[in-house]
């Protein structure tokens, strides 16, 4: 799990330290810095998929590109560095990434052992190492890494070693592994098509093509999202072949009638609910960084989808970090927390603002066991209160 993101100068972020939670609820205005928050852990997974391409393409994810680092990093100052730092697991094991076309490098911490750091140019084709000699168990080793992952060595030391040094080897690798295991759900999502063809899948599934290849090649997947489906809509989902030609198609079925619709036929939040659970339930993701998950949903639909989500996270080991403009979102996950089926701590709500210089602030907003939020709705408070006060206006004249 993904526990701290640490960011400096990207974008509208000048510098923040941001502790995760299984859930992290970023609120905000418009054009606050929510979705560069976001972006900013998806420049890290870029990285430690392909370090061997250029900077700006770091900033490219998926349909989506920022426009390379003289376009992201804060305003536009060329000689600032962009500085991203994750921390992750249970151990305090950190990785960071300072990004400038003049001078980049890539550190690893890890407990007990200090910080690996190598100054490197990109494209980096991983070809350069640090090695540190360590004592571990009255036994000796050399723990070896190149920016992204590594290695242990020994000579013939105590079989006690072994067990040390694997342990050793999974907080090395902990940091890439859960970066390339964050996924991205954007807010224009959906299928757009009645009938799909499989195409050959990469590494990241992006395109709805690629969404539905997915649905059809991987039946446990097609199941689990039925399941939570039928939960939150009282529907069934199913993947349909063609006999005649190679193509598929997928279709809703109503729970308690025979009625079938294919899918692009269905109302935006039914379409964009499959879109979301195949991306959340896909096997390779583990970090789920969504943009309004609540587009199309009613609000009950909201308070089903909240629930299901909560129990993907507990049951799947799944973590998600939200950007909502929907009060009716964080209420469903506050309910979740009263209701004992998330607790308090695993919670995180964030309210960002922006100063008069145009720099993102970062407001933690803390949550007690009953649901509650101290100082309440600041997101969506301000909003109300302008609301409010225009009724009361008209009502005296």
């Amino acid at each position: 799990m993904i526990k701290q993101l640490h960011i400096e100068n990207f974008r509208s972020i000048k510098k923040a330290g941001v502790p995760l939670g299984k859930f992290t609820v970023i609120t905000g205005a418009n054009n606050c810095g929510k979705s560069s928050f976001i972006y900013s852990l998806l420049t890290l997974k870029n990285l430690v998929n392909n370090p061997n391409q250029s900077l700006d393409n770091f900033f490219v994810y998926g349909g989506l590109n920022l426009g390379g680092f003289t376009q992201t990093v804060f305003q536009k100052d060329l000689d600032l560095p962009i500085d991203l730092k994750v921390e992750v697991g249970g151990n305090g094991t950190q990785y960071r990434a300072v990004l400038n076309p003049k001078k980049s490098s890539l550190s690893l911490s890890l407990k007990g052992y200090g910080v690996f750091e190598l100054g490197v140019a990109f494209p980096y084709p991983v070809n350069q190492k640090i090695s540190k000699p360590v004592e571990i168990n009255n036994g000796k080793a050399d723990l070896i890494w190149n920016g992204v992952t590594g290695s242990t060595y020994r000579e013939d030391q105590p079989n006690d070693l072994d067990s040390a040094l694997k342990d050793i080897r999974s907080e090395i690798y902990l940091p890439a592994i859960e970066l390339s295991k964050t996924d991205f759900i954007p807010a224009r999502r959906g299928f757009s098509f009645p009938y799909y063809g499989t195409i050959p899948l990469q590494g990241q599934i992006t395109t709805e093509e690629e969404i539905a290849t997915l649905l059809a090649i991987d039946k446990d997947l097609t199941e689990s999202v039925s399941y939570h489906l039928e939960k939150i809509i009282d529907s069934i989902f199913e993947v349909r072949s063609t006999p005649e030609i190679a193509n598929f198609y997928l279709e809703i079925r109503e729970k308690n009638n025979a009625f079938v619709t294919n899918l692009v036929n269905e109302g935006s939040g039914t379409n964009q609910l499959v879109t979301m659970l195949a991306k959340i339930l896909y096997k390779n993701s583990k970090a789920l960084c969504m943009d309004e998950p609540e587009i199309h949903l009613h609000p009950s639909i909201i308070n089903r989808f909240v629930a299901s989500l909560v129990e993907i996270s507990d049951k799947e080991e799944k973590q998600f970090i939200l950007s909502t403009h929907s009060e009716q979102f964080l209420a469903a996950l506050l309910r979740q927390v009263a209701e004992g089926k998330l607790a308090a701590d695993d919670l995180c709500v964030y309210y960002l603002t922006k100063d008069k210089k145009g720099t993102t602030q970062f407001e933690r907003q803390e949550v007690n066991n009953l649901g509650q939020i101290r100082g309440g709705y600041k997101s969506f408070l301000d909003a109300e209160m302008e609301n409010l006060a225009s009724l009361f206006q008209l009502s005296e004249a």
